[in-house]
């Protein structure tokens, strides 16, 4: 007999930090938020039942990071691999900018 999961862990994990996270700003979305959120629409779309969802997410990630650049909080960030090339996710990479490095 097969066991049901109704969650993946990652997904699990995502929405406890979404929860605190919420919890600790009520009053908007902050760089934490967004990021929780934007990399709970990449779990999502994975999901064809839940992509409206993943949809909505990313949405609401988008608002919050383009109010938060807007009033100046986050940065570009450049990472270099092995060889010296700048290696550089625009999307991934916004998100992780608008938290603080011990938080990614």
């Amino acid at each position: 007999m097969r066991k049901l999961i109704k969650n993946p862990p990652d997904r699990n994990h995502l929405e406890k930090a979404l929860a605190i996270a919420e919890f600790r700003s009520p009053a908007r979305d902050d760089g934490t938020i967004a990021r929780i959120l934007f990399k709970m629409a990449k779990v999502l779309e994975t999901d064809p039942q839940n992509h409206q969802r993943a949809q909505e997410f990313r949405a609401r990630a988008g608002v919050a990071r383009l109010t938060l650049t807007g009033m100046g909080e986050g940065h570009i960030l450049h990472i270099i691999d092995e060889d010296g090339n700048v290696e550089f996710d625009e999307e991934d990479d916004a998100f992780d900018a608008l938290v603080p490095i011990f938080y990614r």
